[in-house]
């Protein structure tokens, strides 16, 4: 893979006149300079390709993304000779290789994380761009702002017109050639990722890679159709997850669970601050009772569940499996804490000191809101306490990519006066690089 960037000389025709005077989306010729980007570049050697190209370019502008964001890019075709270009479709391609000691297992994720689209169709959709109100220069793809310009930083989640596919099929003559793209990412993709797990004598370190590819179906004149492949252009994804609802105007609880407690007239309310939590976050449980001195305290665990079948560690019963169980891995503990009677009842969230509300965009309003007070309401709180717990050490993202997975769960202990079994209840979380008060969640 190379990287680079293009700045605009002329290339003079046959005929005299410029290729920018000639055809829709013609450019002037591309000249390398100093990289400010992500590329790879195909060099057409031999067949019916190598008349008609002499080079054809994926590039990316912003190749670490995060998912249901827009990767802005541009297909760069140098022309020989006059095609037809029929189709130009964009792959984004998951895949996950794993090495098993000394032994490489490489093993593709399934099509349900990998998603195709079009940035030139002859499959019309209702939906499409105009060759004709659009000629491409070097220079609207060149420059620091570049980024800015295209809306990649600061607007990264609505609509942009390069997600719109052209028109085909499209002529394109003798010159050099911009397609514009842009192409967003799967909210089920999942993010890039390596680690390493052992269990016994045996250790194995997992990767999940995704690469961005660009298939060109063209036609040259009088000849069939033809189809050329660039790219396998790595694509960091970075995972991102909703913050809570606002709830007359503050922040909501992110979870909530009433426990019935078994024999009594008492309900315990269990509130998380949040539901999903960046990687080296703070976990704040607000632990509630409807009755004095029937919880005898309260503490809680943070747990990691691992699925690496080749190793033998599996999740699938993480929230009901004891710590001891096969993937499972007790990252902290907290101490036990007792529930107060003066506990302030009324649960309050934290969350506004690193994302001030008046800074947030328009929140995401498919998050359902938790009301906490419904589930039990302030008065009949008699008892409570609140439970923190620091994620200090980075650890990775949560993940689900078929044979690999990791999980994460919050254990709630309750001790039960006069009984000596400790009542105990999962909740899943999710750790993720980032959170968005207006990420859409699938």
């Amino acid at each position: 893979m190379t990287q680079r960037t293009f700045t605009a000389t002329t290339e003079e025709m046959p005929d005299g006149g410029h290729v920018g005077n000639l055809a829709p989306f013609a450019c002037v010729e591309m000249v390398p300079r100093e990289n400010i980007s992500y590329e790879t570049t195909h060099q057409v050697e031999s067949g019916l390709a190598n008349s008609s190209f002499r080079l054809l370019t994926l590039k990316v502008f912003n190749p670490m993304v995060t998912r249901g964001h827009l990767v802005h890019g541009i297909v760069y075709l140098n022309v020989k000779n006059a095609i037809k270009v029929n189709n130009i479709v964009l792959k984004v391609l998951g895949s996950v290789q794993k090495s098993i000691g000394r032994k490489n297992v490489k093993q593709t994720i399934s099509i349900g994380n990998g998603f195709t689209k079009y940035a030139v169709s002859s499959i019309h959709s209702t939906i499409c761009r105009s060759p004709d109100t659009y000629n491409a220069t070097i220079d609207d793809f060149n420059g620091p702002d570049v980024l800015e310009r295209l809306g990649v930083m600061t607007n990264p989640l609505p609509t942009s017109e390069y997600e719109k596919e052209f028109k085909g099929p499209i002529q394109l003559l003798p010159g050099t050639h911009a397609i514009p793209f842009a192409i967003r990412i799967a909210l089920n993709m999942p993010p890039s990722l390596t680690f390493h797990r052992s269990h016994k004598l045996h250790r194995g370190k997992a990767q999940q890679k995704t690469v961005l590819v660009a298939e060109v179906d063209f036609q040259p004149e009088g000849s069939a159709p033809v189809s050329i492949t660039v790219g396998m252009l790595p694509i960091t994804i970075q995972s991102c997850e909703n913050l809570p609802c606002l709830i007359n105007g503050i922040f909501g609880p992110g979870d909530a669970h009433l426990i019935p407690i078994e024999s009594t007239d008492t309900d315990v309310l269990i509130l998380l601050e949040k539901k999903h939590y960046t990687l080296t976050d703070m976990v704040r449980i607000y632990v509630y009772a409807s009755e004095r001195n029937v919880v005898e305290h309260a503490f809680a665990e943070l747990v990691k569940a691992t699925r690496f079948t080749e190793l033998g560690l599996y999740d699938a019963d993480c929230l009901i499996d004891s710590i001891k169980s096969r993937g499972m891995e007790l990252i902290k503990r907290t101490k036990k804490q007792k529930l107060d009677c003066n506990f302030p009842k009324t649960f309050t969230s934290t969350i506004s000191e690193t994302y001030p509300i008046g800074t947030l965009r328009k929140l995401n309003s498919s998050i359902p809101k938790i009301d906490d007070e419904r589930l039990m309401p302030v008065e009949d709180r008699a008892a409570g306490t609140l439970i923190m717990l620091k994620i200090k050490h980075r650890h990775e993202p949560s993940i689900n990519a078929g044979s690999i997975g990791i999980s994460y769960h919050v254990r709630v202990h309750l001790k039960i006066s006069g009984r000596n079994k400790i009542i105990n209840w999962a909740i899943p979380i999710t750790l993720n690089d980032q959170l968005s008060e207006d990420y859409r969640i699938s």
